[in-house]
């Protein structure tokens, strides 16, 4: 499986068919790159995140190809805990994207349930291109994990006075 860099834990994103174009495989939903995308000749197919913890979904986010294909218009999210039984957490119909390379996100309002695999069912017409899916579930973000990134800064632009090495 590709390398995770949209999704907030570990895990293994798969589909239901594995016949994408050369280049254009299911791995290109995470890989945080907008000038790639999975692309599937069929109109009805799923999209299933198996994630190593359980999560409570807060939004999520798809951005349509560049080229290749359209966003469906219509799917249904669903989230469980076992593979097996789906509750629904959000349905479209009738959903445009614009534009290549456009960003939507979708806020949840019922999600106080967490949940481990994420399925989305899509529907649409002709050839289909997703760029990315992005999931946020609303953690925290621990200070602790940004002090790396604030002494890179400040090391690398030493002549900035507003830039200050932060402790704790």
């Amino acid at each position: 499986s590709a390398e995770n860099k949209n999704l907030p834990c570990g895990g293994v994103i798969s589909t239901q068919y594995a016949d994408s174009p050369n280049g254009s495989d299911i791995g290109k939903l995470v890989d945080n790159n907008v000038f790639t995308a999975f692309v599937t000749n069929h109109e009805n197919f799923y999209v299933l995140w198996s994630g190593k913890k359980a999560l409570s979904l807060k939004s999520y986010t798809i951005v349509s190809a560049s080229e290749g294909g359209n966003v469906p218009d219509s799917w249904v999210l669903s989230g469980s805990n076992d593979n097996k039984a789906w509750t629904q957490i959000d349905k479209k119909k009738g959903e445009v994207f614009e534009s290549p390379n456009l960003k939507k996100e979708y806020k949840l309002t019922s999600t106080s349930s967490s949940f481990k695999y994420f399925k989305f069912v899509f529907s649409g017409s002709g050839t289909s291109a997703i760029a990315e899916i992005y999931f946020t579930d609303g953690t925290a973000v621990d200070i602790n994990d940004l002090m790396p990134l604030t002494d890179r800064w400040a090391d690398e632009y030493p002549g900035y006075g507003n830039i200050r090495r932060l402790r704790h």
